[in-house]
């Protein structure tokens, strides 16, 4: 992207348009992007002068280093190996770095993480559906509801970690669901995640995730 985005500014010269059917042909990906999928940050004029102004600054660096392994993204990788260094600095992939300790949330009072530890130990082998969207994944009405339907019509034992803009993670859940629910599931604002998968994995036969690089990496 930070390669992408000076070239782009020269051509057009407006920042990204959300609304846009304009498809973004980034440098080292297979297909070309749709405006929709790029970050938040791309449609906000502030932001986006900033990105600009660093990404332009990037062909000054000695190189780059990137949290991540060629074989996980073997074409962008190979895009790059093959740039000129005197266009763009080369990129080296030293990962995955990974901290294998939690970050404590500050909002998380202790005895929830011993509360949420104790509920998981209780729990049958592979019986539990831990969701957890990262901190990204702020997710709107409609979808906790639609999410809240599956869990209860599946009877499945879950975790579920529930992130939202304001509120607590109960405010968006259809009435009565954490009732009809509380034999098989445990809602939660946070949970420790490290540990979760780590400690308690025996009792976790599934997740259901977002799909970045570090979640993905942290699970295994």
């Amino acid at each position: 992207m930070l390669k992408y985005l000076p070239q782009r500014h020269r051509r057009m010269g407006t920042m990204l348009d959300l609304s846009s059917s304009e498809d973004h042909h980034i440098p080292g990906y297979a297909s070309s992007v749709p405006s929709k999928v790029l970050p938040a940050g791309q449609f906000v004029r502030e932001s986006y002068e900033a990105w600009v102004e660093i990404a332009e600054k990037i062909p000054e660096a000695k190189g780059i280093l990137v949290n991540s392994f060629t074989c996980l993204e073997q074409k962008a990788f190979d895009h790059f190996s093959c740039c000129c260094p005197d266009d763009f600095p080369p990129v080296y992939p030293v990962g995955p770095v990974l901290s294998l300790e939690d970050r404590p949330s500050p909002d998380l009072d202790p005895s929830d993480q011993r509360r949420i530890m104790r509920w998981l130990e209780d729990q049958p082998e592979s019986s539990v559906v831990y969701l957890c969207f990262g901190s990204y994944g702020v997710l709107g009405a409609p979808q906790i509801e639609e999410i809240a339907r599956a869990l209860e019509v599946s009877g499945h034992r879950f975790l579920w970690s529930i992130r939202t803009e304001d509120g607590g993670p109960c405010d968006l859940l259809p009435d009565g669901f954490t009732d009809r629910t509380a034999s098989t599931g445990l809602v939660c604002r946070w949970a420790p995640q490290v540990e979760v998968l780590s400690l308690c994995w025996r009792a976790c036969g599934s997740a259901c995730r977002s799909s970045r690089g570090r979640c993905t990496l942290s699970s295994s």
